[in-house]
């Protein structure tokens, strides 16, 4: 059986990256986590690998509007396709059942538009992987997805001596947008998933996993195989260092103590009166300033945003 190949940066896994690390081993997958310095607490069956072996630390490049490291794990997956290594989930994907086979192309849209690369797999030798992997190594691209007119100032911007840095491109020039272009241009898109199997909620919807006050069974069909929670969504503020709060009785806190046998040491019972008590990530702050994903749910109940999250009665 193939490696799922997996990546984290830092010293600890949080809850959410330790529940889905358990749910791939519980599918009876061999699991590599690679990281750039030593973790304490990954779970037991877990192969640790290092980076260092797929890219230098310093190509770990970070977007400097926002902070965000996902440039160089963008990257750092597309050279785990290039070395052949095994199928790619990020370490908040939750496996609900057997991933497809990596005989062949693996990768899914997260919406009407776009494709994800939160779990893929692309053949070593294939086109696709040469060309992305070929555009991603550009310190200064001028990505063909882009509007004529964004291109055309890129372009006269490096003529005139000052190219712009990939770091300084709007958030994301590695994600999703790259990966369906050049999906496009290989004329593979056909491969692509539906929304069901490995996104079934969109990241709008994120804090429905985490919230009892929604019911997301009728999201996950019997096609789903994987659901992608979205991290970096639950985090509230987005400036927040520790991890999201799970909700005692939300889908994620009940598939983690009832699929894997995993209580977790932060999650919470929600009520009217709790939003002004001290956030139990250890800040300090009262949830309703920190964790207090409440603020984020507002979003949820809005019609037009979310159609299909539904309202525990």
């Amino acid at each position: 059986m193939s490696y799922i190949n997996c990546f984290w940066q830092g010293a600890a896994l949080g809850d959410l990256e330790q529940i889905c690390l358990l749910s791939m081993l519980r599918q009876n997958y061999k699991v590599r986590l690679f990281c750039y310095e030593p973790i304490a607490n990954a779970p037991a069956g877990i192969d640790i690998a290092d980076a260092k072996e797929i890219m230098p630390r310093q190509e770990l490049l970070v977007h400097r509007a926002t902070g965000s490291p996902a440039l160089g794990t963008n990257k750092f997956r597309y050279l785990i396709m290039k070395k052949g290594l095994g199928i790619w989930l990020d370490t908040d994907v939750l496996v609900i059942k057997p991933l497809p086979k990596a005989d062949d192309y693996i990768f899914g849209w997260q919406d009407d538009h776009l494709i994800c690369s939160a779990v893929f797999y692309l053949p070593q030798n294939s086109s696709v992987v040469s060309e992305i992997c070929e555009f991603v190594s550009q310190q200064y691209p001028i990505p063909p997805f882009y509007d004529e007119v964004i291109r055309f100032d890129l372009e006269q911007k490096a003529k005139l001596g000052h190219p712009v840095d990939v770091r300084d491109l709007p958030w994301g020039v590695y994600g999703p947008q790259a990966l369906t272009y050049f999906v496009r241009k290989n004329n593979l898109i056909q491969f692509a998933r539906p929304t069901e199997v490995f996104y079934p909620l969109h990241f709008t919807q994120a804090d429905a996993l985490v919230s009892s006050k929604y019911e997301v069974s009728e999201l996950i069909t019997t096609s789903t195989v994987a659901v992608h929670l979205w991290n970096q969504a639950l985090r509230y503020p987005p400036t927040t260092v520790g991890q999201p709060v799970l909700e005692t009785g939300s889908f994620l806190e009940k598939f983690a103590r009832e699929q894997l046998g995993y209580r977790l040491a932060n999650s919470i019972t929600y009520s009217s009166g709790s939003r002004n008590a001290q956030c139990p990530c250890g800040s300090g702050k009262r949830f309703k300033h920190c964790h207090g994903f409440i603020k984020v749910l507002s979003r949820l109940d809005q019609p037009d945003k979310v159609n299909d999250a539904r309202m525990v009665p």
